[in-house]
């Protein structure tokens, strides 16, 4: 009841003919992939499609490949140039690489030794290292370089805020071959641990 004071408040009647509200619809939650993909054989007809090779018979594309051998036998040395005779489309090691752009992430060697080697290697090829515009390279000698990180309780391997990083570099330069130089500076696991390994290599 209104007090002597205050007029009484008249609310304006609903309008007619409209339509009611209409609540919106709960969205539709899609289902999760499932964990396991099955092929049925008869439908793998035809011939199968032609590997694609980075190095004929060596390294393949799209593939993690793993250059290993003893301490300061110049593994380093050759995965720089496999990188310049991927750049120049020439020889390497009496194969020939796929043309192409190349990212070099260098954790062992500074900038001065990296000078030093590329201006012997593309002196080898008889261009200059100016003419090597399709390299890039990842300057991180000294520099914390793991790409992931080891839970102290758990054991689970997680990505770094590095990785991140260089996926976008990746992704702007588009790069056919990209070299991480080296396991013992950007892998933070055991080496020994399958598992990790396995988890570290699908990231």
């Amino acid at each position: 009841a209104a007090s002597a004071d205050q007029e009484p408040r008249i609310m304006p009647p609903a309008p007619i003919g409209l339509p009611s509200p209409v609540m919106p619809k709960a969205p539709v939650i899609a289902p999760p992939p499932p964990l396991i993909e099955w092929i049925v054989a008869s439908d793998l007809s035809g011939p199968p499609p032609a590997r694609e090779w980075l190095v004929p018979d060596m390294i393949p594309m799209s593939t993690v490949t793993l250059l290993y051998g003893d301490g300061g036998t110049g593994k380093s040395l050759i995965a720089l140039q496999l990188s310049v005779a991927t750049v120049l489309g020439s020889i390497w090691l009496n194969r020939m690489p796929l043309k192409g752009r190349v990212l070099y992430f260098s954790a062992e060697d500074d900038q001065n030794e990296i000078h030093r080697r590329l201006s012997s290697i593309a002196r080898s090829y008889g261009v200059q290292t100016s003419d090597l515009s399709a390299l890039t390279i990842a300057n991180m000698a000294g520099k914390d370089a793991l790409l992931a990180s080891v839970g102290k309780k758990t054991g689970v391997m997680s990505p770094s805020k590095l990785l991140s990083d260089l996926e976008t570099g990746i992704m702007i330069h588009k790069p056919h071959l990209i070299v991480l130089d080296t396991l013992a500076d950007i892998y933070p696991g055991n080496e020994n641990d399958r598992a990790q390994v396995r988890h570290f290599v699908g990231m």
